[in-house]
């Protein structure tokens, strides 16, 4: 049986305020550590262009694996 893991929900907005944004960090940084992974709320980017990189990571997903593969690189600065 596998342990269920709670995933940090972590609001970006806090690291506007002086007075949060130390323990933001440090909770951040457990969670990378801990977990590898946690999700945020209030980072600013639109729910448009949220929209849109999840469509395209799911039709990325979805393309046989032969073709990912042509699309793979090394090089992560590559256009």
């Amino acid at each position: 049986m596998s342990a269920l893991i709670t995933l940090p929900l972590i609001d970006l907005s806090s690291l506007k305020d002086p007075s949060s944004r130390s323990q933001t960090i440090k909770i951040i940084q457990t969670a990378c550590k801990q977990i590898g992974f946690f999700q945020v709320v209030n980072h600013g980017i639109s729910e448009s262009v949220t929209k849109d990189a999840i469509d395209t990571a799911t039709k990325f997903f979805e393309l046989p694996e032969e073709e990912k593969r042509r699309l793979a690189s090394d090089d992560v600065l590559s256009q």
